[in-house]
């Protein structure tokens, strides 16, 4: 065998690996520290990371029916706290782990169901509607479910909504809160046709 061709061969998968692993490190703006769990192979989630935070943009085109309605998710984009490393997808919602049994749960509504342009209200959050939203997701997780009952010293539990879009920050840390929700404040629809 000839060493000259030998080396050629071996100098060109070298360079083309080279060229690959230096693609694969520029496209590293999204997604860099998060590990995304969802059923479908669509990517629905973004994520752009800054400093002291980082940007969701949800773009699901998944249309749904039920019967003769079809449901389409609204595009979304929203400032997130930095520390979620598994983010959830389930549907229509979007499932924020932040460890200590720290959620944030947003889902974005669908297209043409309710008013996207209505005011924001923070609100106290009953406990059959924390079961229904939390319930499976804890069990698939393997928490024990209970922590929707007990309330915690030190956590806060809110719900911030609008006719069309809910956000749940559950058993946030007190010293986390007012960041969590100043970052979640920032959420804002965009027009579905343009990406």
């Amino acid at each position: 065998m000839d060493y000259k061709f030998a080396i050629s061969v071996k100098m060109k998968h070298i360079t083309g690996f080279f060229t690959i692993a230096v693609l694969f490190a520029s496209c590293g703006t999204y997604n860099n520290d998060y590990e995304i769990v969802q059923n479908s192979s669509e990517k629905v989630v973004e994520i752009e990371a800054h400093d002291d935070y980082d940007r969701l943009n949800y773009i699901n085109d998944f249309i749904s029916s039920a019967g003769h309605v079809d449901f389409q998710p609204l595009h979304y984009t929203v400032t997130i706290p930095k520390g979620s490393k598994k983010i959830y997808i389930i549907t229509n919602c979007v499932y924020l782990d932040y460890g200590n049994k720290e959620f944030i749960v947003i889902d974005g509504g669908f297209k043409g169901r309710k008013s996207t342009d209505s005011e924001f209200q923070l609100a106290d959050i009953d406990v059959l509607e924390l079961e229904r939203k939390l319930s499976s997701y804890l069990n698939d997780r393997g928490y024990n479910k209970s922590i929707i009952y007990r309330a915690k010293k030190n956590r806060i539990t809110k719900i911030y909504q609008n006719e069309s879009a809910r956000i749940l920050l559950f058993n946030i840390h007190k010293s986390n809160f007012e960041f969590y929700l100043k970052c979640l404040q920032s959420f804002e629809y965009y027009d579905n046709t343009h990406r």
